[in-house]
């Protein structure tokens, strides 16, 4: 933060103003969907935990109205699936999870380690991964550490 604030006194120094000066229009914007997002990334962790899934089997679990994921699919993808229900829809899948490849979404969920101990994971992580046993990339939610972005 103090970075940020020295650069700003750079720039208005060397006559540019406003840098940032957008910010809060910007910050409403990301987060349009960041509440679904969390919810959805949190049932997705209750369902699957770390196993990685298909975009079909994921697919399938979101069409399935007695799973509660289905219930927490992201607004935009359920628009998607149900207007163009076909062939395609895992495909759709796929390309709306490829958007969150790698973005951090801030959780507070409790786990038993398996050693026993109690834990809290503060953030997940949506990875593709290749499933060797399968032969097929598949999707998961990873524990995301500070340090990574």
């Amino acid at each position: 933060m103090n970075g940020l604030r020295s650069l700003v006194g750079i720039l208005t120094f060397a006559g540019i103003v406003g840098f940032m000066g957008n910010q809060d229009k910007l910050y409403n914007e990301i987060d349009a969907g960041a509440e679904e997002w969390t919810e959805f990334v949190t049932e997705w962790y209750d369902a699957y935990k770390e196993n990685g899934k298909t975009s079909r089997e994921i697919l399938d679990d979101l069409r399935n109205t007695y799973l509660d994921i289905s219930a927490h699919a992201p607004e935009e993808l359920a628009k998607k699936l149900t207007k163009f229900e076909g062939p395609g829809d895992a495909k759709i899948v796929g390309q709306f999870l490829s958007k969150k490849l790698n973005v951090r979404c801030k959780v507070d969920i409790d786990i038993t380690t398996k050693d026993g101990n109690k834990k809290t994971i503060k953030y997940l992580m949506l990875v593709q991964e290749e499933d060797t046993n399968r032969k097929i990339k598949v999707w998961k939610l990873k524990e995301a550490i500070d340090h990574q972005i």
